[in-house]
């Protein structure tokens, strides 16, 4: 029997091609980016997106940490001020140590999110019906069903 692969976050692959871009913007590593909606939550992450860390020098003696820029929209900025602290502990969570110490907002425009495609239309019941009906050799109910709707949507998209 040959092992199946493993599925893995979407996040986990783009990790290395973001690898060099991050770096560039002052990200050791790419979570951040990935990982900006679980951290802020996605209403918020629709608002704003990190710009970019900023190391303060190693001889600092008030070194609490990098600061991380974030461009956020309109009246958002109020919102991600004011839970500033949260997000800060949340980032820091993440890593599993103390890396950004304040957020520095900036107002602007962000990057417009992908927006998932509309679920695809329901197909004719009278083409799942007929479709079902020569599908009775098949015991299990639900892949009957599922071979009934993909026939149906076959069906109806050459008519």
């Amino acid at each position: 029997m040959s092992k199946r692969p493993r599925v893995r976050p979407l996040a986990d692959l783009i990790a290395g091609s973001l690898g060099e871009a991050a770096r560039a913007h002052g990200f050791a590593a790419v979570e951040l980016l990935t990982h900006w909606p679980e951290i802020v939550g996605e209403e918020m992450a629709a608002a704003s997106e990190p710009v970019r860390l900023m190391w303060p020098p190693k001889d600092d003696p008030n070194n609490r940490g990098a600061t991380l820029v974030v461009r956020v929209e309109g009246t958002h900025a109020l919102d991600l001020q004011f839970a500033a602290p949260q997000v800060i502990e949340r980032i820091n969570r993440t890593f599993g140590w103390a890396c950004v110490g304040r957020l520095s907002l900036r107002q602007g425009p962000v990057t417009p999110k992908a927006v998932p495609p509309p679920p695809p239309p329901e197909p004719d019941p009278d083409l799942v019906a007929r479709e079902r009906a020569q599908l009775d050799a098949i015991a299990d109910d639900g892949l009957k069903e599922s071979l009934a709707r993909l026939g149906a949507f076959v069906h109806g998209r050459k008519r």
